[in-house]
């Protein structure tokens, strides 16, 4: 057998292992929020029906940017906005990565309000616009 006939279905089982491992998501009920540099999840404990409402936040490090980014110190920064991008009812930013992976949790969230997620190396563009509904993501387990 030839070697480039040997390489071939090393090359084939590389390529189709890697959507499976971009796609990997944290375990337990998490809705995919964006993608950038990392790749964020989130989750909304419900401890009364109208709220206010917890949203527990995860970002990992899965593509080599994201890695890069976690070495240099680079975090994520994630906000609960209410009507518009000037009220934010909760944010925060952090940079405490561990095992590629980082978590935040913003209080106070109502169903309508909208949650924005991104690396921090760039500021935010229109986080009300381009969120997501808290009350649309997953019941955290």
């Amino acid at each position: 057998m030839s070697p480039a006939r040997s390489l071939l279905p090393l090359l084939l089982g590389a390529l189709l292992a890697a959507p499976a491992a971009a796609d990997a998501r944290p375990p337990g009920s998490w809705t995919a929020v964006r993608s950038d540099a990392f790749t964020h999840y989130a989750c909304v404990e419900r401890h009364r029906t109208d709220g206010p409402w917890w949203v527990r936040t995860t970002s990992e490090a899965t593509r080599s940017s994201g890695r890069r980014a976690v070495a240099n110190g680079i975090g994520v920064w994630t906000v609960i906005t209410r009507g518009s991008d000037r009220n934010q009812v909760s944010t925060q930013s952090r940079d405490g990565w561990s095992d590629g992976r980082l978590r935040t949790t913003l209080r106070k969230a109502r169903s309508t309000d909208r949650l924005w997620m991104q690396g921090a190396y760039y500021g935010p563009t229109e986080p009300w616009r381009d969120g997501i509904r808290v009350g649309r993501l997953a019941a955290c387990d």
